[in-house]
């Protein structure tokens, strides 16, 4: 069984090389320089910024077939948004697909359909409201694939609501399910649509996801 860790925290680890693309047996790939290299592709992106202050990303090495690409999440504020890019290993650009702004790339397990990232991306921000999810993708006939995705994190403090949700997942051994499990801790606030007394503790509803052949994704079993 493959289990993610919660993400606990909102900082941002800023750009560095995974540890992954260090290890002795992947490519010493060429990692573009990343401001040069988003000057380049935000006009390519389906909903590029118009202002981002700060610009940070990160690099993964990772087998896709016969062959190694690189994965490059990209996080920036002013609003945060964030993008997902898979190159080659001279640095040219294969694909990319826009999320919120990724925070962690990890490799992710094997499927039938091929290797997987972990994306850790956050979903949505507001006032007082803050989303952090995880995708798992795949780089497949030129596009990046995502063949599952699911809230991680939930912070809620507006008028009215108060709580902190946090979500693990666990796959199965013959990789054809996810189980995820959750918990809520309760705010100052009586959690009113579960009748939750204020700063108390409870396990949230448990949910199966299913590989589903025909659309080469995992979804809610029936």
């Amino acid at each position: 069984m493959r289990s993610s860790a919660f993400f606990l925290s909102f900082c941002f680890a800023g750009f560095f090389a995974s540890a992954s693309s260090l290890a002795a047996d992947l490519p010493a790939c060429t990692q573009p320089d990343l401001k040069e290299f988003m000057e380049r592709e935000m006009a390519s992106l389906p909903d590029p910024p118009g202002y981002y202050p700060t610009l940070d990303g990160m690099y993964l090495v990772a087998p896709s077939g016969p062959q190694f690409v690189q994965w490059l999440g990209t996080y920036w504020e002013g609003p945060i948004g964030g993008a997902a890019f898979v190159l080659d290993c001279n640095g040219n650009k294969l694909a990319l697909r826009q999320f919120g702004g990724v925070m962690d790339l990890h490799p992710g397990p094997r499927l039938p359909i091929g290797e997987t990232t972990e994306i850790e991306y956050v979903a949505g921000t507001g006032t007082g409201v803050r989303v952090h999810a995880v995708a798992l993708a795949t780089y497949k006939e030129g596009a990046i694939k995502v063949l599952w995705d699911h809230v991680i994190y939930e912070m809620a403090g507006a008028p009215g609501s108060e709580y902190e949700d946090q979500y693990r997942w666990t796959m199965s051994a013959d990789k054809k399910t996810i189980s995820v499990t959750g918990q809520r801790k309760v705010g100052s606030i009586p959690d009113e649509e579960h009748h939750w007394a204020p700063m108390t503790i409870h396990a949230l509803q448990s949910e199966l996801h299913c590989w589903n052949e025909k659309t080469q994704t995992f979804e809610a079993c029936h």
